[in-house]
């Protein structure tokens, strides 16, 4: 799943992330779709903060850190919220987790302010509560409820959709409907939905938006009949109609899915730097699709590595004279391989640099970024699947 831009300045790089976040600790499988439509739709989902943890729900105010609601809460009740990083203007990331995880990371990375951010993290709290009560809904407390109540919402009571436009035109009018007086009742514990609960759920979901996607074509057939009906109005019709077609198709792949759920490589609790000796680094060595300063914020936000603990080698020419300086040095606790040269000075007899390092003793950890076709070559997700092999050996020698 590629980037998902929520605002202009406002992108989630890895979606797919934040759903295996909220796997792990709801034991729910949330699409990201949903979690996009509670932050955008809900009032009340932003927090602009500073490296101290001040909080403000206007942007411009904090300008360090955006931490989304995604409206889905955790084993113990607490909001899991969504991380992101301003990056020259632009809010970006995926780190998901509860406030109090939140608020651990920051203070990590900023040491010096660990008393402010344990003081306004009690703030930022109080302030989320209120703030959430203000909200339609305030967290998602059922998703298939959640996804009906949101879909009847857009589809008949918003006036600038093509859907109330094509109704208002054959004089049929919405009434905004009646809030009911509510009862306080006593709050008894609720058990999750039985799965032929849930798929009576889901077959309802799918009656409706089929119901919904039969009378827009009923609608179509009306209107191309009207001459006065614009032609513009007539295509964004026919654009939903198509949106509902292919919703509705996958939700049923969705539905039909038995596939068990992929593992992330993410450790709790990951603190990379301290498995490190002093002075020891990391060595990425070869050609990279991806820049610098994205290979150390996956080391950081994954797994706890400083920005000291690389060093980069990614110039295919400085590659072929690197050998001789790496060579029998002890500061290199493990070396990230890519696409390297086959002529590389003091290599000896072997075929090549890797070979070398994977074969004398005295190397370092020698771990291949490797793609999905088996090319070495460092991508996005290969430095990712190579940095997850590096931390854990590394953390093996530790524990030894």
């Amino acid at each position: 799943m590629s980037e998902i831009k929520l605002m202009n300045n406002v992108v989630v790089d890895e979606p797919q992330n934040v759903e295996i976040a909220i796997y792990n600790l709801t034991g729910k499988k949330v699409e990201f779709e949903l979690i996009r439509k509670f932050i955008l739709n809900e009032k009340n989902t932003m927090f602009y903060l500073d490296r101290k943890l001040n909080t403000s729900m206007e942007a411009g105010t904090y300008t360090d850190y955006l931490w989304l609601d995604t409206g889905i809460r955790d084993a113990y009740n607490k909001p899991i919220l969504i991380c992101l990083q301003n990056r020259s203007g632009c809010y970006i990331g995926h780190y998901t987790g509860a406030p109090r995880e939140l608020a651990n990371r920051v203070k990590s990375f900023n040491n010096k302010n660990r008393k402010d951010i344990e003081t306004n993290y009690s703030r930022f709290m109080n302030k989320y509560e209120s703030k959430a009560k203000e909200r339609v809904h305030a967290y998602i407390s059922d998703e298939d409820e959640y996804v009906l109540q949101t879909v009847n919402q857009d589809a008949f009571t918003e006036p600038d959709t093509a859907f109330a436009f094509a109704m208002r035109s054959i004089g049929i009018e919405f009434q905004n409907p009646v809030e009911e007086e509510i009862v306080e009742e006593q709050v008894q514990e609720e058990e999750g939905l039985s799965e032929v609960e849930t798929e009576i759920t889901v077959g309802l979901l799918l009656d409706q938006m089929e119901n919904m996607q039969n009378y827009i074509d009923q609608l179509l057939a009306r209107i191309e009949n009207q001459e006065k009906t614009s032609q513009e109005e007539i295509e964004m019709l026919k654009a939903q109609n198509q949106e509902y077609k292919r919703a509705i198709v996958n939700i049923r792949l969705f539905n039909d899915e038995h596939a068990s759920t992929q593992e992330t490589s993410k450790e709790d609790d990951a603190n990379g730097h301290n498995l490190l000796g002093k002075n020891e680094k990391i060595l990425v060595l070869g050609n990279t699709d991806i820049r610098v300063a994205e290979m150390r914020a996956i080391a950081r936000d994954t797994y706890g590595f400083e920005k000291a603990d690389f060093e980069f080698i990614t110039d295919y020419e400085k590659i072929k004279s690197a050998s001789s300086r790496i060579h029998g040095s002890n500061r290199f606790a493990a070396v990230i391989f890519g696409n390297c040269p086959h002529k590389v000075a003091g290599m000896g007899n072997y075929a090549s640099i890797i070979d070398e390092f994977k074969d004398r003793e005295d190397c370092p950890i020698s771990i291949d970024a490797r793609n999905e076709a088996g090319g070495l070559k460092i991508t996005k997700q290969s430095f990712r699947n190579a940095l997850t092999k590096v931390y854990r050996e590394l953390k093996e020698q530790k524990a030894a």
